[in-house]
């Protein structure tokens, strides 16, 4: 905690967030990203990335992929 001023439970969810927006970005469906990312069930993702990123990760996905 005093190195990274943040507690161990923060900075886990953190850096699981950040691997989910870059298979976010990959295209991968997002039930497949939350599981991949360590979440046991896709809601407690959804209120994860949401609590991190201040948005939910499918408006992340529309903000990151381009348009078709």
């Amino acid at each position: 905690k005093r190195y990274l001023n943040t507690t161990v439970t923060d900075y886990i969810l953190k850096r699981r967030i950040g691997y989910s927006q870059q298979l976010i970005a990959s295209g991968l469906p997002l039930i497949d990203v939350g599981f991949q990312s360590g979440f046991g069930s896709v809601s407690t993702f959804i209120r994860s990335f949401r609590s991190v990123m201040g948005m939910t990760p499918s408006a992340y996905r529309r903000l990151t992929l381009p348009k078709e």
